[in-house]
């Protein structure tokens, strides 16, 4: 292939010669001139179309036919004539389908004669310009950005709020008629969800019980909540095979105990007791056997925080060595692992690699309705599919966060706490940073996206940071050593709703109020963040168990035992020390304001249960110790012990339809309650 340089002078060195000939051959020949001698693309983007030109000029008086030829995503003409002093440019055409850099050529050949001219473009990826109502966003791809520009008035808007009617854009704003989701019925909650449209939740089961066990709680559409007599002969109190205490006519009255009849009611782990000669007698509990165990293979190291979704699936994870391609170096890595209500195993994705340490201090949180799970690990904060647990997304929580307080090699220490649900659509994270003097954030994170939202400093400390059933924020915060903390509720959108100096930990938060911890007194938390003293009504200084439901505050402490007090009139539904506990006691409510808990003894544990009433439910003998956190879904009890991780049948227990169910809030272990 001869240069261009050298075809330009053959050229014209040949038409000088056949010029002296004399005019009848001189249009016999012609020169081709091509410019550039090279083609650069401009910025070019993926998706987008861009064109550059070759200049063909003919210089001859003879027509010459030029064949074209190139490769993807380069193309052009394949053949055209250029007349004698004709002059045409030429489309080259890039479709890039991929970022990077991109080279070719344009190949043109025309008599005896051929030339390469070279192609190249640098090709970028199109940024992501997400669209929203009452803006028209488009990419400039002169400028490489997203132009953002208002909406016309009147344009049509919220096609994805189903919470708004006849949407429609007013000075770059959409505005509407809110959508009306009541039903007309009394037993229902009616609620809005943006994505999903009405709601309307069952609330019967919140109906407050009877102190009278012969009346029970119903829920009439009209009327809402209130009381029917139950059935005649319902046991209402103890049997003890002389006098039976039995409803009749919704009292509770005293008859003389039949032979035969139940003295003790039949558990999962006992037969009922019956009355025999006036005498009680009660099969002994039966060791429970597990519906199912999920025991680790060999070198492996399972941990279990308890943490369930809504349909009992169990979520934990699990770390082990594995070797590496090379067979160089065993390389510690940990898994996120689910187990189905029936133990089967749904998936064991390798989540954290290279990292010895990572195995320790994760945090597992549960979204049921958005189908994911997030694991916070080292500084980061990962969102997995929660049907087959595929990394959806992840970021690193730490980055763009200042280091005040560095260790002494000059990094930054950062600690991250267990994720949590802030309204409909944000996961958070509380962040610790420093080594002595500390700053705290909560960071929050889009859940589907991972794109970062709002985020809250604080300095010093963190302290009882929990989300209310609606999605609030509540938290409080200190300074080292200080002697009073800042609380704050704050709304999902990021804004504080209130802000008071209060010497208190908050624990809990439920239907617009909290609990919390101070000097010798546990103290009810308002919306407006005032303080009300609960001692008056009973409760301890300092319950190792706190658990809301309604209106109610379900506490455990070794002096009052396991009661439950109506925070607005302080009665008490049921009060009851004979609990058998063992060591490690973990609470969680159950359906029908019941209270179900777990221990752990040198050669056991065991698994209990009250009714609504504080009546015994269960008390049953588990073959392995209870480790973790109580977890009770759907009728299976997940407990774990001595390494492995068990199902146990209780088809009288499932978890309380609402409040602050469980160490974390709920099951799901997302800081919230349900």
């Amino acid at each position: 292939m001869i240069s261009l340089e050298k075809l330009m002078v053959a050229s014209l060195l040949g038409f000088v010669l056949v010029s002296c000939r004399g005019d009848e051959l001189s249009g016999a020949e012609s020169t081709l001139i091509i410019t550039p001698q090279e083609v650069v693309f401009g910025r070019a983007w993926v998706g987008r179309r861009a064109t550059a030109q070759l200049t063909l000029r003919n210089e001859g008086r003879a027509p010459i036919e030029v064949a074209l030829s190139t490769q993807a995503p380069f193309s052009t003409v394949t053949e055209l004539t250029l007349g004698g002093g004709d002059e045409r440019e030429v489309d080259v055409v890039l479709d890039a389908t991929s970022a990077g850099s991109v080279t070719g050529a344009v190949r043109l050949a025309w008599n005896a004669s051929s030339l390469e001219v070279p192609v190249s473009a640098d090709v970028a990826a199109i940024p992501f310009c997400p669209a929203a109502d009452c803006r028209e966003v488009t990419f400039d791809a002169t400028t490489g950005a997203c132009v953002d520009t208002v909406a016309p008035d009147g344009t049509s808007c919220g096609a994805t709020d189903q919470c708004l009617v006849a949407g429609a854009c007013v000075s770059g704003t959409c505005m509407g008629r809110p959508r009306d989701c009541s039903d007309g019925n009394a037993c229902t909650a009616d609620s809005c969800d943006s994505a999903a449209g009405c709601r309307h939740d069952d609330v019967s089961q919140a109906c407050p019980l009877s102190t009278n066990p012969c009346l029970a709680p119903v829920c009439e559409p009209v009327s809402g909540c209130g009381l029917v007599p139950v059935t005649d002969g319902t046991a209402c109190g103890p049997n003890d095979c002389t006098t039976a205490r039995v409803c009749v006519g919704g009292a509770c009255v005293s008859r003389t105990a039949p032979e035969g009849s139940a003295c003790a009611p039949k558990t999962t782990c006992r037969e009922a007791g019956v009355c025999h000669g006036q005498q009680c007698e009660v099969p002994p509990a039966a060791p429970m056997t597990p519906r199912w165990s999920y025991v680790p293979p060999a070198g492996h190291t399972l941990r279990f925080f308890g943490t369930v979704d809504d349909e009992g699936n169990a979520f934990a994870t699990e770390s082990w060595l594995q070797s590496d391609t090379g067979n160089v170096r065993d390389v510690p890595v940990t898994a996120l692992l689910s187990l189905s209500r029936d133990g089967v195993v749904r998936f064991k994705e390798i989540a954290v690699s290279d990292c010895s340490s990572c195995q320790y201090g994760l945090a597992l949180a549960v979204d049921t309705a958005g189908r994911r799970v997030f694991l916070a690990a080292r500084s980061m904060l990962q969102a997995h599919s929660l049907d087959d647990g595929r990394l959806l997304w992840a970021q690193d929580v730490t980055l763009g966060v200042p280091t005040y307080d560095r260790r002494p090699d000059g990094g930054g220490s950062f600690s991250l706490s267990a994720p949590l649900l802030i309204g409909d659509t944000l996961v958070g994270v509380p962040l610790s940073e420093g080594v002595s003097d500390h700053h705290v954030y909560v960071r929050t994170f889009d859940r589907a996206t991972g794109t970062q939202g709002w985020q809250l400093h604080k300095k010093g400390h963190l302290y009882g940071t929990g989300v209310d059933h609606t999605g609030e924020l509540w938290l409080s915060s200190a300074n080292c050593w200080a002697a009073a903390g800042e609380l704050t509720r704050v709304a999902p959108s990021g804004v504080a709703q209130a802000t008071r100096f209060h010497e208190l930990y908050p624990s809990t938060a439920w239907a617009g109020f909290g609990i919390g911890r101070a000097g010798n007194a546990t103290w009810l938390i308002d919306r407006s963040l005032s303080l009300t003293n609960l001692s008056t009504m009973g409760v301890s200084s300092a319950p190792s168990a706190v658990l809301l439901r309604g209106n109610e505050l379900i506490t455990w402490d070794s002096t009052n035992g396991l009661m439950a007090t109506d925070v607005t009139s302080g009665t008490h539904r049921f009060q009851t020390r004979a609990l058998e506990l063992g060591a490690s006691a973990d609470f969680q409510l159950v359906k029908d304001g019941g209270v179900a808990w777990t221990g752990s003894y040198t050669d056991g544990g065991v698994l209990g249960a009250i009714d609504g009433r504080g009546a015994p439910l269960l008390s049953c003998v588990l073959p392995t110790k209870a480790e973790s956190a109580t977890a009770i879904v759907r009728g299976v009890a997940y407990v774990f012990g001595n390494g492995s991780l068990s199902g146990f049948s209780v088809p009288e227990l499932d978890v309380e339809s609402g409040g602050w169910v469980g160490r974390s809030g709920s099951p799901s272990r997302n800081g919230r309650a349900r």
